[in-house]
């Protein structure tokens, strides 16, 4: 089991101290209004004075050098060389040392264990508890589940999302994107398809965030409505005596003081661990939540409880409960921790990040080596961490932790005409893509709009398409609506068809491929040709096959069904990170006639 260590570094905890009789849960929810509390104001504005002394700072030059400064800075390196966790990341290292320090988030009793991961992206927690449970408990069975905004949806912004897939791409069973595909956990209907598939589970943690690098003062409020979400599915989902991890940030706002006394009112117990591989200069901090008391101890409130996630937003001026109903003994405890971690540790560890900053001594380097070498000491200490055998790994055939490099073609020629898409087919419906944020199809700068570049009114080039006619199917981008985008995809989905009927060639100009769906329909439709060619801008589909059109054309009636804007997938996303990974660079490279707007 489990090492110790009294290194301060791992010992920055709360345990939230109730009464003999308990705290109790108020009889109405949202029906006072919000209020603010004068401590916890002032902590606020302190702590934002400290952080705006870094807007003197180049953001770039300041990262490099709080990333230096880490005290756990040599801990993943370690990881790397030592034990070779798969899908090793800070967040890995951050809920090892958590499962570490309340070893009891995993002692259960029902078998298999059962968890879900809440924002979950990449799967760091996964893996980590996936090696902690091969190391500390080799026999039982896990089953998961987990949830997070879905990289390949393309209508959400990557600035929202963490696109890296190399964990979804093989584990796709396991992820949970809702009926809307979007794997927006702010959606009540997402939340309702969670709670189908994980009623009555052992664990939940959950890990979101959203970027507030425009507004970092108001961190609380940007992420609050998202922590109610997440723990508003975790007391749904988990069965009585289950666990809870929760990452919050500052207890500065009255939603986030409400969250944290309902969770102490429904937990046996409740710690405020600020894990010592999470960077001292930030807010990030973690509820540990141990023994459920059961969704009945909400019962009583619980429709007005989940009135905000069903309507999508707080309501305006309401707090959960008012401040009178919240005991004092509580909120005392809520203004230790927010002088305690925020006042006395973050501000101090941003004033000398500043100091060693301005005036870099070489004493400064030799002590934070020495400490560096002392945290990885005793994190290793505490963590007992030894490698895994590679077929106890969440996939046991390749080495997750690496990138693996897009293929790259040669030719600007390629053949699908023996690609087996019936193994890959897989028309899947979702919320409708108005705008393209994102995607793995296209370079170009997010959210920049999708234009034709090719709409040269000349009467050469219309001279040269009419010629071309007679002999090809021309498809002009030019001639189609781009936004919204789903219209688009309908536009060039019914020209396609309608094409493919004609037993021609058929040639693209300026027609973007730069979703999920309009990749798979390219796909499908290379497979009845005998060959294709690209260029940035155009497309040409040669020689079809007359008896693998007809398959073709089967498909397309199977997507004519549905509403064809809802369509997002024809093939199965994770196709185009294993069999298919080779075309992201050849529709990149098609695609790159929109760089220019």
């Amino acid at each position: 089991m489990k090492g110790r260590t009294d290194d301060p570094q791992f010992n920055k905890c709360h345990k939230f101290r109730q009464p003999t009789s308990g705290w109790k849960l108020p009889e109405t929810a949202y029906t006072h209004p919000d209020f603010h509390l004068e401590t916890l104001k002032g902590i606020k504005t302190e702590l934002n004075r400290v952080k705006g002394q870094l807007d003197q700072f180049d953001l770039t030059e300041w990262t490099r050098h709080t990333h230096h400064r880490d005290p756990s800075g040599y801990v993943i390196s370690q990881l790397r060389s030592k034990v070779h966790p798969e899908l090793l990341t800070q967040a890995w290292c951050k809920f090892y040392e958590i499962l570490s320090k309340f070893p009891s988030l995993v002692i259960q009793t029902s078998a298999p264990l059962t968890s879900l991961h809440l924002c979950e992206a990449p799967g760091a927690f996964v893996s980590a508890l996936n090696h902690f449970l091969v190391l500390n408990y080799p026999e039982i069975g896990w089953k998961w589940w987990a949830n997070t905004l879905n990289p390949f949806y393309e209508g959400t912004s990557g600035a929202q999302m963490i696109s890296d897939d190399r964990l979804i791409c093989h584990t796709r069973e396991h992820w949970l994107f809702g009926p809307d595909s979007t794997g927006d956990l702010l959606r009540w209907e997402n939340h309702e398809e969670i709670v189908r598939k994980c009623l009555g589970w052992d664990l939940v943690t959950a890990d979101g965030s959203i970027d507030c690098m425009e507004n970092p003062g108001e961190q609380e409020n940007l992420v609050g409505f998202l922590h109610y979400c997440e723990s508003v599915t975790a007391l749904r989902v988990l069965r009585s005596e289950g666990s809870f991890v929760l990452k919050i940030f500052t207890i500065f706002e009255h939603f986030t003081v409400c969250l944290v006394y309902l969770l102490n009112c429904v937990f046996r117990e409740v710690f405020l661990y600020k894990p010592g591989t999470s960077k001292s200069g930030n807010s990030e901090l973690y509820l540990i939540c141990l023994g459920y008391k059961g969704l009945e101890t909400v019962a009583p409130i619980w429709d007005q409880l989940i009135a905000p996630y069903k309507n999508g937003e707080f309501p305006r001026g309401v707090a959960l409960w008012g401040i009178e109903e919240l005991p004092k003994d509580f909120l005392d405890q809520i203004e230790r921790c927010c002088i305690s971690f925020f006042l006395e540790r973050q501000c101090a560890t941003i004033n000398n990040n500043i100091r060693a900053f301005l005036v870099p001594l070489e004493s400064d380097e030799t002590l934070l080596h020495k400490q560096k070498i002392k945290v990885a000491k005793e994190y290793f200490q505490l963590c007992c961490l030894v490698r895994i055998p590679r077929n106890r790994r969440l996939v046991p055939h390749l080495k997750v932790h690496e990138r693996l490099k897009q293929e790259e073609r040669d030719s600007s020629t390629i053949c699908l005409n023996d690609f087996q898409f019936q193994d890959h087919l897989s028309i899947t419906t979702g919320r409708r893509i108005r705008t393209v944020y994102s995607s793995k199809f296209w370079d170009a700068q997010e959210g920049l709009p999708v234009k034709s570049c090719l709409t040269d009114p000349q009467s050469l080039y219309n001279l040269s398409q009419s010629m071309l006619r007679k002999q090809y199917s021309i498809i002009d981008g030019a001639k189609l609506t781009l936004s919204p985008y789903y219209t688009y995809q309908e536009q060039l989905f019914k020209t396609t068809k309608e094409a493919l009927e004609s037993n021609k060639p058929i040639i693209y100009l300026g027609a973007p491929f730069n979703t999920h769906f309009l990749a798979g329909l390219w796909c499908l439709l290379a497979t009845a040709f005998l060959y294709v060619h690209t260029e940035p801008g155009m497309c040409v589909f040669y020689a079809p096959q007359i008896g693998k059109v007809s398959g073709v054309q089967r498909v397309f009636d199977q997507i004519s069904e549905q509403p064809v804007g809802d369509v997002l997938y024809i093939l199965r996303p994770e196709a185009f990170c294993n069999e298919l990974r080779f075309i992201c660079p050849v529709l990149r490279r098609y695609n790159a006639f929109n760089k220019r707007f």
